[in-house]
């Protein structure tokens, strides 16, 4: 969609404006500087490691106060005071909830929202003392009565409930009858969605969510444990009575029938053998593990009965056909009570790939990043066997970063948080499990864990931007690490991450300046630039070529690389992927193609440039010439270059990224002309070109 309107924007444009002509000479001998080709780094997350399971030891959550469901409805009891079930993505925007609500007893408040955004939301409360009542709340926690109709919720009875918004119409039904039909102006464009109670005991019941154009999105009961779903007519639950590990497991109770969770979006291969474990304990005649798509069964497993004490147990699914879309299904048989944690499974194909996804891992790979940049914020967490390991992306720790750095020949770049006095040891004992001897404390630690020789990191980086020290304490933490960091190890390079000013060239290499504080400068030190976003193609091809021309910049990377699609709308990742498969950002695109196109030697170019953002630079060996070229303008340009100096042309070619092409993926070839030392050509509005000379 947002290609074919910028398409139709074009178009437009061409047909008020004639095309505007660009002069400019490239001076074929004259370097400028030099660009380190460590400007082209990423950022790394635990996406692409190939682990098939989400959350698979229960701990994220979205929930507020204890939910259970029981026999298909999802319970909580709230007291005096509020829970809160939230489900769905951030990005959700125009959807149909439709969901049965009951009262059991007392005068509690229940609630359904949609476009729940941190605090901002609409919602429908109904039991309070003016009726039914639809609201909008704010991300500053101000709510607005929107319309109020008089009405009584009655105990016991069970209420059918529709929430519709789209655009900024905002539609409620009760029962079958329009309740509301408002404006949703003036609060959240996007976000999940929630059920609530305030005060009280309620249960919830056949939810189901559809987008716009009738798409559902799911139907069925979710657990308090995110992408998780109850199945059968027993009781599952979040339990922190002695999980095996972290805050808590899950527990799954049946009566005279089997019941138990089960999670979907799974694509499998057809002999592509999943294998793992899980761990249980307590009491039942055992588990069927299934991969299903629909009724049929792809794959199955039986688990024998448990014990009292945590066990693990080996999962082995070979599907027997292909599916885009299976749903794994873990039943505890009847009469059981059982507990689970570390529900592990990873493709074969996968771990041929060293445990990463080899989708992504390509994915990855043809961006050849120079250097990987990872945040270990708690790695202590994420090392040693994945089952003993707790917290969010846990199977992804430092010691899969840095084999996924060697596997794509990259550096990596390890980012410590300095923000508590705590984490100052923290990182001392991180660069000693990375870079210390094998009989240190630590390197025993790093050999236990199959890496009995030094990782011997180079680059480090004290504290971010995103949450530091203040500035005048950096100098301050910098003293405390840096001097011991050196003496261990002198060919390390440290980045000062903690401040925004250069704090002494004795404890710092390079200065981290955040991209929305990034301005083009030439002064020491060298800085690296971080985390810096891009909304379109065009912000992504200017913002490089800025980083390019500036020789102050040594290093830099964008704030995300891989995306979950779930994620929040903060930032577009350029590569965006859920477990079935990815998609190229429109930034990836214009990455892709300006990484494959990099000459380390900028040249000098001439003219006026009449809004084109444009960069020449030439190979070491002096036999290419690559034009950059950014159109972000509203009409065409005609673009005539000429080279002066010793660059005999022999020839030119150009490829191209426009609003017709980006949804493809990649650039594509476009007409040149070329004649004796000039080329010639035309740069569509809103374009992107990469022009090559060779000689």
């Amino acid at each position: 969609m947002q290609a074919l309107s910028i398409a139709i924007f074009f178009y437009l444009s061409a047909g008020l404006a004639a095309a505007q002509n660009v002069n400019l000479t490239v001076n074929t001998g004259t370097v400028l500087h030099s660009i380190d080709p460590k400007i082209y780094g990423q950022s790394i997350n635990g996406g692409i490691w190939g682990e098939a399971v989400w959350n698979r030891s229960f701990e994220e959550t979205l929930t507020q106060g204890a939910w259970m469901v029981k026999d298909g409805v999802l319970e909580t009891a709230a007291g005096d005071g509020e829970s809160r079930f939230r489900f769905g993505a951030e990005t959700w925007r125009d959807y149909d909830l439709t969901v049965d609500a009951l009262r059991p007893a007392g005068s509690g408040v229940l609630m359904v929202a949609v476009r729940s955004d941190r605090d901002a939301y609409y919602a429908l409360s109904l039991g309070g003392p003016d009726g039914f009542q639809l609201t909008r709340t704010t991300d500053t926690a101000a709510t607005t009565v929107l319309e109020t109709v008089a009405g009584k919720l009655d105990n016991g009875r069970w209420y059918k409930l529709r929430v519709k918004i789209d655009g900024t119409r905002l539609q409620v039904w009760i029962d079958g009858q329009m309740l509301f039909d408002v404006s949703a102006a003036g609060g959240p464009s996007n976000g999940q969605a929630f059920v609530a109670v305030r005060g009280g005991a309620a249960g919830f019941a056949h939810l189901s969510l559809k987008f716009a154009g009738n798409t559902p999105q799911f139907s069925g009961v979710p657990t308090a444990a995110r992408y998780w779903y109850a199945t059968g007519a027993g009781e599952v639950a979040l339990d922190a009575n002695l999980p095996l590990n972290g805050g808590q497991s899950l527990r799954i109770v049946t009566h005279d029938a089997g019941s138990g969770i089960e999670q979907p979006g799974y694509a499998v291969r057809a002999g592509d053998a999943l294998r793992g474990s899980l761990w249980l304990s307590g009491t039942g005649p055992g588990l069927i593990v299934r991969l299903l798509e629909g009724d049929k069964v792809l794959a199955q497993q039986t688990i024998a009965a448990p014990s009292a004490e945590w066990n693990e147990f080996p999962l082995l699914l070979t599907p027997t056909t292909a599916s885009a879309n299976a749903t794994l299904r873990i039943e505890a048989r009847a009469l059981s009570d059982v507990k689970l944690d570390q529900v592990s499974l990873m493709a074969d194909s996968s771990r041929a790939n060293a445990g990463f996804r080899p989708d992504l891992t390509q994915a990855v790979t043809d961006l050849r990043p120079p250097v990987l940049r990872w945040q270990a914020g708690n790695w202590k967490n994420r090392i040693g066997p994945q089952s003993r390991r707790t917290g969010d992306d846990a199977s992804f720790g430092i010691d899969e970063v840095l084999a996924f750095a060697r596997k794509l020949g990259a550096e990596p770049m390890i980012v410590v948080p300095v923000d508590r006095a705590e984490y100052l040891q923290d990182a001392l004992d991180l660069f000693a499990y990375c870079n210390g001897p094998p009989d240190s404390a630590w390197g025993k630690i790093r050999a236990q864990n199959g890496h009995p020789e030094p990782y011997r990191v180079k680059y480090w980086e004290i504290g971010s931007q995103v949450s530091t020290p203040p500035a005048p304490d950096c100098a301050a933490v910098l003293g405390q690490l840096v001097p011991v960091m050196k003496k261990s190890d002198r060919a390390i390079r440290v980045v000062a991450g903690c401040s925004r000013q250069p704090v002494g060239a004795n404890f710092m290499d390079l200065l981290d300046v955040p991209h929305a504080g990034y301005a083009a400068q030439s002064n020491s030190p060298k800085l690296f630039v971080s985390d810096w976003t891009a909304q379109t193609a065009l912000d992504t091809a200017t913002t490089l070529n800025a980083l390019e021309r500036d020789p102050a910049v040594a290093m830099a990377s964008p704030a995300h690389l891989l995306r979950r699609e779930t994620a929040p709308p903060s930032g577009s990742g350029l590569i965006n992927f859920d477990q079935t498969s990815w998609s190229p950002s429109h930034s990836y695109v214009v990455m892709k193609l300006f990484r494959d196109h990099f000459a380390p030697e900028l040249l000098e170019i001439s003219g006026d440039l009449a809004g084109l953002s444009a960069n020449a630079t030439r190979t070491s060996d002096g036999d290419t010439i690559y034009l950059k070229l950014v159109n972000p303008t509203g009409q065409e340009i005609t673009v005539q270059i000429a080279l002066r100096g010793d660059f005999p042309l022999l020839a030119a070619s150009m490829q191209l990224v426009a609003a017709d092409n980006l949804a493809a993926g990649h650039a594509s070839e476009s007409k040149i002309e070329r004649t004796g030392m000039t080329v010639r050509l035309r740069l569509p509005s809103r374009s992107i070109a990469v022009v090559t000379l060779s000689r």
